[in-house]
């Protein structure tokens, strides 16, 4: 595959000779450049298509409508501090000495603001494999889309860049040709301004189409419409009383690609007053037959509708749907709410937690593809919080719907759940999907939390927060769940990489390596801990079969295994991970920073070879699990910097091992 371009495309066209008067613009002269990017019809790679072989925000914390929205400062935290490799550490030489120092920094309230004294800190633990801001804090990923007209992958995501902790909410914004290599702005693309949106532009969705319009011809347009929640008013959280109004949907639109918006003014002021709602916001918008099929409206074409999620006090969580037309984005008719499940609803199969209050909802149909019948299932993608210990306090969550036992009440509807499951078992919230016309799927971003370092050291490190890698949302051939894996343009994230080939022999490496196993397996049998002697970076992706004879790996641990995190199947059929000693054990991380090391799990369905396909990637700090195609799990780790082993757990009487393949030194998702 032809190397990816690290050129501007749209800066790629000044080059090109265009009578522009010098008095127009920056904006106008973008609008103009993006048109001819659109009529270019700039040559593309050749699409992917998949192998044989299986794949493996929280929200809650009057401009002239003819002006641009306006942008935040840019921080004063040095941006050209250059991502580690994640092969080799500047911080290798950071010794306990120095990160008490810093330590103390962060702690010390008559110190200059934090990110000016955390350059040292900055890429101990940043990721590069993965997308995510040039610095501050970051959470949800907002209005992911495809606009054919360039060929260009488009995510926009919820940034603070003046901190590192949650505040003065905007947008940033980065594009792709292939979804993992990414071209990021420096600075917010919508920031808080007008007295809308003063406090914050929140979660929303994106449309590649001028909101005016028929469906054809707005999208031969070069524009491209936001629709976001504008808040006037924090604190806002479904704990709190709610303040009518402090949450709007309002609509913009951008002319050049999405680098400057123009407001044009609210479209809906708030929530049903007939309800005594708790929250309400994160807009998306999309065609679904199905609400048609409900509502008994027929017609040549799909309705369009929007979803904006919240809760009902004291009730249920819930989403309000909304008809559009389709002609005019601004004009929005309110249909209803479409769940009524209670508080803190305990679903089936597994028992999740739906909570008391819902962010971020899609909803989406998926075909059974890979049964070559033209049978559809159709789900909601939800966030939920407000959930009940012992489990977490929020979580992404699909719900395939019941249509036979959906409930149309008096004009209401109630869409019931057949199957509910978790889109991720570990610290990825605030999942957001779209369908990419391109290659006609269901994709899907989510933020990946810094929620396990404590929240004083944000500012020290300078950052916090990711975007997840891409994820496939498909109907798995042999289960009733959703299937997931990464994105297939995942794959690409190889090139450069070294590929190892391992097969364990099953030698004892050391008491430490047989006490570890041992503790970690609950039982008599001895592990072998086998280390693949290659792997000297926290940058890898593995692939392997889990079974009886290597029923996991242990990565990023120390040359004595002191410190370590174990990723393995346990005797009851659980994906565990275990990161109790994942900063070790005596270090200062463990004592002084304390970083949250609690194990994590995931049930797994059974099958009749009694394997598993495991496919992980590690990012320095971030671990991204997937098991057959079904279960994903996202975490952190917070070693030290030399603290790079890879291993495989070996049970050397429980026969053959088989094949580890490991690619050594992903490539970096910014190229620009």
């Amino acid at each position: 595959m032809s190397p990816v371009s690290t050129k501007d495309p749209l800066a790629s066209l000044d080059e090109q000779s265009h009578s522009i008067d010098p008095a127009q613009n920056l904006s106008a002269q973008k609008s103009l450049l993006y048109q001819d990017l659109c009529s270019a019809q700039l040559s593309l790679p050749q699409s992917l298509s998949h192998s044989n072989s299986s794949h493996p925000s929280v929200a809650s914390a009057g401009s002239n409508p003819s002006s641009p929205t306006t942008s935040a400062s840019p921080t004063a935290f040095p941006t050209s501090t250059p991502a580690s490799s994640g092969i080799s550490s500047p911080l290798e030489e950071l010794r306990e000495s120095d990160m008490l120092k810093l330590i103390a920094t962060a702690t010390d309230s008559s110190s200059s603001h934090p990110q000016q004294s955390s350059t040292l800190l900055f890429s101990q633990w940043r990721p590069t494999s993965h997308f995510l801001g040039p610095h501050g804090w970051m959470n949800d990923p907002c209005g992911p889309s495809y606009d054919p007209r360039t060929g260009l992958y488009h995510l926009w995501y919820q940034w603070n860049p003046t901190a590192s902790t949650w505040g003065n909410i905007s947008w940033g914004h980065a594009y792709s040709r292939d979804l993992v290599h990414w071209t990021s702005r420096p600075q917010p693309v919508l920031s808080p301004g007008s007295n809308h949106d003063s406090q914050g532009v929140f979660t929303g969705c994106v449309l590649q189409r001028s909101p005016l319009g028929t469906p054809e011809e707005a999208v031969q347009s070069a524009d491209m419409t936001a629709l976001y929640t504008a808040v006037s008013k924090l604190p806002i959280h479904h704990t709190l009383p709610y303040s009518y109004g402090c949450e709007k949907v309002v609509l913009s639109t951008s002319a050049d690609g999405g680098e400057t918006w123009i407001s044009q003014g609210i479209v809906v002021d708030g929530p049903p007053k007939h309800l005594d709602v708790i929250s309400w916001r994160d807009p998306y918008i999309a065609p679904w037959p199905l609400l048609d099929t409900l509502l008994g409206r027929t017609g040549e074409a799909p309705g369009l509708y929007a979803l904006i999620a919240g809760g009902i006090k004291d009730t249920t969580p819930t989403t309000f749907a909304y008809s559009i037309d389709p002609t005019d984005l601004s004009q929005w008719s309110y249909v209803g709410t479409l769940a009524d499940v209670g508080r803190n609803c305990k679903a089936e199969p597994y028992g999740v937690d739906l909570g008391q209050n819902w962010e971020v909802a899609n909803f989406f149909t998926i075909a059974d593809k890979a049964g070559g019948s033209s049978a559809s299932a159709e789900y909601l993608l939800i966030n939920v919080e407000g959930c009940i210990a012992p489990g977490p306090a929020r979580a992404p969550v699909y719900m395939r719907l019941d249509l036979d036992a959906t409930q149309i009440d008096d004009g209401e509807i109630r869409l019931q759940p057949a199957h509910v499951g978790l889109l991720d078992h570990g610290c990825l919230y605030a999942a957001s999907s779209f369908h990419d016309d391109k290659h006609h799927r269901r994709l899907m971003w989510g933020w990946i939390t810094e929620d396990d370092l404590p929240e004083d050291y944000y500012d020290t490190q300078g950052w916090a927060g990711l975007i997840s890698l891409p994820r496939e949302l498909f109907h798995h051939p042999t289960s009733s769940e959703l299937g997931i894996r990464p994105a297939e343009e995942v794959r690409l994230l190889r090139q450069g990489a070294q590929e190892i080939s391992f097969r364990p022999e099953g030698s004892v490496v050391g008491a430490a390596a047989v006490e570890l196993a041992e503790a970690a397996m609950g039982d008599a049998v001895e592990l072998c801990a086998a280390p693949v002697a290659e792997v000297a970076s926290r940058s890898f992706e593995v692939e392997m079969e889990l079974s009886a004879a290597q029923p996991g790996l242990v990565v990023a641990h120390s040359e004595d295994l002191s410190t370590r995190t174990l990723v393995y199947v346990s005797a009851s059929g659980e994906l565990v991970v275990d990161r109790s000693l994942s900063a070790g054990k005596d270090s200062v991380i463990a004592k002084q920073i304390k970083v949250n090391t609690s194990a994590l799990r995931a049930p797994l369905t059974a099958n009749p070879s009694g394997t598993h396909k495991l496919r992980l990637f590690m990012d320095n700090s971030v671990l991204e699990i997937f098991v057959d195609d079904l279960v994903a799990l996202s975490t952190r780790v917070y070693p030290d910097a030399q603290d790079t082993g890879l291993s495989v757990l070996v049970r050397p009487d429980a026969g053959a091992a088989g094949e580890v393949r490991i690619w050594q030194g992903l490539d970096k998702a910014l190229v620009a």
